[in-house]
């Protein structure tokens, strides 16, 4: 399946097997889960457990730290 991640500035097309979720295209885009907030999937904020779909645009937020 193909989904769209959108990551700070950058923006990129991924081919994912079927069944994989948002932590897996995390994975596969090479970012440390750790650094990732939240994920938003066409403009619902979901958990990394979430399923992806074919055509989902798929928006990643960094984690926000600070005092």
């Amino acid at each position: 399946m193909k989904i769209t991640v959108k990551y700070l500035k950058g923006r990129s097309e991924m081919d994912l097997p079927e069944g994989s979720t948002l932590e897996d295209a995390i994975f596969a885009g090479g970012l440390p889960t750790d650094d990732i907030g939240f994920g938003v999937i066409n403009g619902k904020a979901v958990p990394k457990d979430y399923t992806l779909a074919d055509g989902d645009e798929v928006t990643l937020y960094p984690s926000i730290v600070g005092g």
